[in-house]
């Protein structure tokens, strides 16, 4: 597959910074292009790189929520920030199914109470650790939480999707002209869990259209921890 572009094209098997070699391509949008990737030298390991698109500043942000809550459970590793050509990317560690794709595997597409608390209490766990590193998310959604690739990390889910994260004066109670608050991200838990407690007909349709990453990450090679 080749992707045109008016600042360099990219393709399967192409070299990143002589490091990655592209593998596959998980999606690709007006921000940023976000392949599965392998390194050139070394393990041969599978990665998540996501090469942005010039002109944009999605990358820098999602750079700067990770660096400030690395090392914690809820958030993927960082391997590598640099440059491309045009191209600023980052390289992340791979990650499993999100929460919605788990819920559309087989009916009755939701899951059972202990499931349902399980994610509660680590999704609450992550948005803490990113409310006291000072950011809220403003798109709490099960599609931006994601278990873990390996068979150790499976029962462990990771938040993601921090295009509409932001700087938050916690400080400031009054929430007077603000769009997005820690209010609204734990209110997304609860929309979430009482979404897959009952069951979403109106999504249904897309059991038979898996997410654009389903047939390029290769898949887990052990029964998935979530019911």
């Amino acid at each position: 597959m080749y992707i045109n572009s008016p600042h360099g094209g990219l393709h399967i098997g192409q070299q990143i910074a002589g490091k990655y070699i592209i593998e596959g391509v998980i999606s690709t949008d007006r921000n940023a292009h976000v392949f599965i990737a392998k390194q050139k030298i070394g393990q041969p390991s599978i990665l998540v790189l996501k090469l942005e698109i010039p002109g944009n500043n999605t990358l820098s942000n999602e750079i700067l929520v990770l660096q400030s809550v690395r090392n914690t459970k809820h958030f993927t590793h960082i391997i590598e920030v640099g440059h491309h050509n045009q191209f600023n990317f980052l390289a992340t560690q791979v990650l499993g199914p999100s929460f919605k794709d788990l819920a559309l595997r087989k009916p009755p597409y939701k899951f059972s109470l202990l499931t349902l608390l399980k994610f509660a209490l680590q999704s609450f766990q992550a948005l803490q650790i990113l409310h006291q590193a000072g950011f809220v998310h403003g798109a709490v959604k099960a599609k931006n939480f994601l278990i873990g690739y390996s068979k150790q990390t499976a029962g462990n889910f990771y938040l993601i999707g921090f295009s509409q994260c932001k700087h938050f004066n916690f400080q400031d109670t009054s929430r007077e002209n603000q769009i997005f608050s820690p209010e609204n991200d734990l209110m997304g838990i609860m929309r979430i869990m009482a979404e897959y407690c009952i069951g979403n007909e109106d999504e249904r349709h897309l059991v038979d259209q898996p997410s654009s990453s389903a047939s390029i990450i290769p898949p887990i090679n052990h029964p998935t921890c979530i019911p």
